[in-house]
């Protein structure tokens, strides 16, 4: 690691992120800013796609791989 040459980049596995960019904020409001900023960006069904995957963090054994969750929400 000190014979390291490249000291500025980590050397990760690229599938394990989703980018290798890194984003340092300089305060808690600039980094809510940008959060908004990439949700607003998504299309619905990406959205979607991130609240189904968040869930299935949560819920992971009540969702199995033969149940799904589905893409319509009712409201009552």
């Amino acid at each position: 690691m000190a014979d390291d040459k490249d000291e500025q980049h980590v050397n990760e596995p690229l599938g394990f992120y989703e980018s290798r960019k890194i984003t340092f904020y300089k305060s808690f409001e600039e980094e809510h800013a940008a959060k908004i900023v990439y949700y607003a960006s998504l299309t619905m069904q990406e959205r979607m796609y991130l609240l189904n995957q968040l869930l299935r963090q949560i819920y992971g054994t009540e969702f199995g791989p033969d149940k799904k969750i589905g893409t319509k929400i009712y409201f009552d």
